[in-house]
């Protein structure tokens, strides 16, 4: 899964929620104070109000396709119904 994936499936479901020109999401990262190759990415999803944390992974590329993840399974639980709960 890639991360231009979740993305346009996140611009499709939040069309109408989403400014003309607005992100659908933002992105920040939490450096490890030790380990400087250490990364987790947090994801802001700004139609839902919610960040999605990802878990701490070697370099900022994987860390953001590990937060991907919890935003993709937030959308297959709306898919099934459910919130998008993050977790």
């Amino acid at each position: 899964m890639e991360t231009s994936e979740v993305q346009n499936q996140l611009q499709k479901l939040l069309a109408k929620d989403t400014p003309p020109g607005s992100k659908v999401w933002s992105w920040s990262y939490d450096e490890d104070p030790h380990d400087p190759q250490l990364f987790r990415a947090r994801v802001q999803i700004t139609a839902w109000r919610s960040v999605f944390s990802g878990d701490w992974c070697r370099g900022k590329k994987l860390a953001q396709r590990n937060a991907c993840l919890e935003v993709k399974r937030a959308l297959d639980r709306m898919a099934d119904g459910g919130q998008p709960d993050p977790r």
